[in-house]
């Protein structure tokens, strides 16, 4: 029970309860279908959930995703680009064309920060140094 300035206030009996709670589930719902759900309370914002559908390679639907989901670009050689996000992504296909389809939002939180500086280094020299 907290008690002042949130210190924790022993109990009568001595009993005191300190609990955590880890989960890590991944299943599959018929053949394809697969579920994950990867839950800690001891860090924060750590409640990942993502359902992801795979489709035969002749459905016009190839692959479906739910949850948090990752967005990323191939690597080049100047740019790389992952994000982990909050919504849901689709991949069709149908003859030679692909098409794939993201509506998320970000997770975390986006900071700019800028920097200005000066500095102004003044050193002076004697006559007696110059010799």
């Amino acid at each position: 029970m907290p008690g002042w300035m949130g210190l924790t206030e022993p109990s009568p009996s001595g009993f005191e309860l300190d609990q955590q709670l880890q989960v890590q589930i991944n299943g599959t719902v018929k053949r394809k279908i697969a579920v994950g759900v990867n839950y800690d309370d001891t860090v924060e914002n750590k409640k990942d959930i993502s359902i992801l559908y795979t489709g035969d390679p002749d459905e016009v639907l190839q692959q479906f995703a739910f949850g948090d989901i990752t967005l990323s670009l191939p690597n080049t050689e100047f740019v790389s680009y992952n994000k982990q996000a909050f919504g849901a992504m689709a991949k069709l296909k149908y003859d030679k064309l692909n098409f794939y389809g993201i509506f998320s939002t970000a997770k975390g939180n986006t900071e700019t920060k800028r920097f200005r500086g000066s500095s102004t280094f003044v050193k002076r020299i004697s006559s007696i140094q110059v010799i």
